[in-house]
C-alpha cells in the first residue's frame, strides 16, 4: 500500500479538520477522475511513497488540532494493508473516515465490524446503465448495491455522492440513481451532487476534454435538487461546488 501525499482539510469531512491520507491505485477507470497520479500505474509507481510511521507521527503531532482522519484515493479498499495500518491510527483514539467506491462491500463491512470507520463517503458513480461506461471498467453491480445497503443499515456517518459530468449524466440520470438508492424503502441520510471540477490543469484528468466540455452550472444543480426533494427518498441533499 502505498501512500503518496497528505494534508490537512475543511472540505474531505465537511465540519471536521481533517488529516487527509492519499492511497495509490484504483480498480475504476473513470475518464474524469481529478487524479490520475493516485490512479494510473504508470504514474503512481514513479512516485515515492511516504512510511507509514512518519503519517502516524504527524497524526499524533497533530491529534490537538484535527478532528479526524480521511483516508482517500485512489480506492483505498484494494489494499488488504488497510486494516493494519487503520488499527494503528485508531490507537491514536481519532475518528476516520472513508472515501470508497463500493466495489467491495466484504472490506467495507469488515471495516465497520472491527470498529476501523466512524464515516463512508461513498461515490455512486451512476445509473446502473451507464455504470461500466462512467467506471471506464467492468464493475458488479451486486457489490455497489451490496455497499449501499451496508452503510445504509450501518449507525455511521454517511454520504453518497454523484460528481455530475457533462456526457454522463442528465436529469433522468439523477433519477434513476434516486429510485435505485431508494429501492429498499429506507431514507439515505445525505446525497451530494458534485459539480464537476474544470479550474483543474488538464494534466489533472485522465481524459482532458472533459475539463474542455465544462460543467453544468450551480443552478442546474439547485434545479435537479428540488427535483429530488420531491422523492422523499431523502433525509437532506446538498450541492457542492462553485455558484458564480
Amino acid at each position: 500500500m502505498k501512500i503518496l501525499g497528505s494534508q490537512e482539510s475543511l472540505i474531505e469531512f465537511p465540519g471536521h479538520l481533517s488529516y487527509v491520507i492519499f492511497i495509490a491505485g484504483c480498480n475504476f477507470r473513470c475518464p474524469f477522475c481529478y487524479v490520475p497520479h493516485l490512479v494510473l500505474p504508470e504514474k503512481y509507481e514513479k512516485q515515492e511513497g511516504m512510511e507509514q510511521e512518519k503519517i502516524l507521527k504527524e497524526i499524533k503531532e497533530r491529534k490537538n488540532f484535527i478532528d479526524a482522519v480521511c483516508i482517500t484515493g485512489g480506492e483505498p479498499t484494494i489494499h488488504p494493508q488497510l486494516f493494519a495500518f487503520l488499527k494503528k491510527i485508531k490507537k491514536l483514539n481519532i475518528k476516520v473516515r472513508l472515501e470508497t467506491n463500493g466495489s467491495n462491500p466484504e472490506a467495507i463491512e469488515k471495516l465497520m465490524q472491527e470498529n476501523l470507520i466512524d464515516s463512508v463517503a461513498l461515490d455512486i458513480k451512476n445509473c446502473r446503465e451507464k455504470y461500466n461506461k462512467t467506471c471506464g471498467a467492468v464493475v458488479k453491480i451486486e457489490d455497489i448495491e451490496k455497499t449501499v445497503e451496508i452503510i445504509k443499515n450501518s449507525n455511521l456517518d454517511y454520504e453518497l455522492r454523484t460528481t455530475l459530468v457533462p456526457g454522463f449524466h442528465n436529469e433522468d440520470d439523477i433519477k434513476k440513481i434516486a429510485r435505485w438508492l431508494f429501492k429498499d424503502k429506507r431514507k439515505i441520510k445525505l446525497y451530494v451532487l458534485n459539480q464537476f471540477r474544470t479550474d483543474l490543469p488538464e494534466e489533472k484528468t485522465i481524459n482532458p476534454e472533459f475539463i474542455k466540455k465544462g460543467n453544468y452550472p450551480y443552478i442546474k444543480l439547485e434545479k435537479i435538487k428540488t427535483e429530488l426533494e420531491k422523492t422523499g427518498y431523502f433525509e437532506k441533499i446538498k450541492i457542492r461546488g462553485e455558484k458564480y
